[in-house]
């Protein structure tokens, strides 16, 4: 198992809510996998910190407001502004 089927061996169902984070696809033809764990460039770390605390905000809301507020707030972000700032 790995990632999300981890977790849903752990949790022992399906439906689940979950916080999804995009991590692009990296440099070139770099494999998504090798992209995913291996080291952010210092380019990407700017945008990985970013996204963390831009993570950490919507898991916030999330847990004081719900889903539905979450995904109005931040998806309707994300289509303004490819990459927000946090």
């Amino acid at each position: 198992d790995n990632g999300l089927e981890s977790v849903i061996g752990a949790v022992g169902k399906r439906e689940l809510t979950r916080l999804r984070v995009g991590v692009g696809r990296g440099e070139g033809e770099r494999e998504l996998a090798d992209h995913v764990i291996g080291r952010f460039s210092a380019d990407e770390r700017d945008r990985v910190s970013a996204a963390v605390l831009r993570a950490a905000d919507a898991t916030e809301m999330f847990l004081l407001e719900g889903i539905e507020r979450v995904m109005n707030a931040f998806n309707a972000a994300d289509k303004q502004d490819p990459e927000p700032s946090a």
